[in-house]
């Protein structure tokens, strides 16, 4: 959620949308990295709890609006204090007061970007889940284009030499 964090905060008139299975991370989010963009931040991204191969049946994570006010600093952020208007991706009828909020009941528009970080394609060992994991994203995008971005490699591990040993019939290969 980091990097939709950082789309907010490159323009007051972009909007993001997060879908993770970790809910601890959405919420790490929302307490941490939404305060640093400005009082506008919540109002621009909507996070939903849920699986990628089932986004429709992902859960809103909502912001308690008194813990936000709380933490609501006008001097955190003031690159970002505009007296543009900025429409939300949340609703703002009762409907946002239901605990059973989906994305079902959100008409999102068409992203220009779609990202999907920390390697989460690799945990689809399945080609008919990988398909519908691309079809999902490439449904978000906005029809009149757009990118899907995702990482297949990294962390700690990609920094160091690998050393591979096949064995073939009759001989062994070893690469470095």
């Amino acid at each position: 959620m980091f990097g939709s964090a950082e789309w907010l905060r490159s323009d007051p008139r972009k909007t993001a949308v997060g879908l993770d299975l970790d809910l601890e991370a959405l919420n790490w989010c929302l307490e941490n990295n939404i305060p640093k963009i400005g009082a506008d931040g919540f109002s621009r991204i909507s996070l939903f709890h849920g699986n990628v191969l089932q986004p429709l049946q992902s859960k809103l994570v909502k912001i308690d609006p008194e813990e936000l006010v709380r933490n609501i600093s006008l001097s955190q952020n003031t690159e970002n204090l505009r007296t543009d208007v900025i429409e939300s991706d949340v609703p703002t009828s009762s409907a946002a007061q239901d605990d059973e909020l989906t994305m079902n009941n959100f008409t999102l528009s068409g992203r220009d970007i779609v990202c999907a970080f920390n390697y989460s394609c690799c945990c689809l060992h399945k080609r008919a889940e990988l398909v519908l994991y691309f079809k999902h994203a490439r449904d978000a995008l906005s029809k009149k284009g757009g990118i899907f971005v995702m990482d297949l490699y990294g962390g700690t591990s990609s920094e160091d030499t690998l050393k591979l040993q096949r064995r073939f019939p009759n001989f062994t290969v070893q690469e470095s």
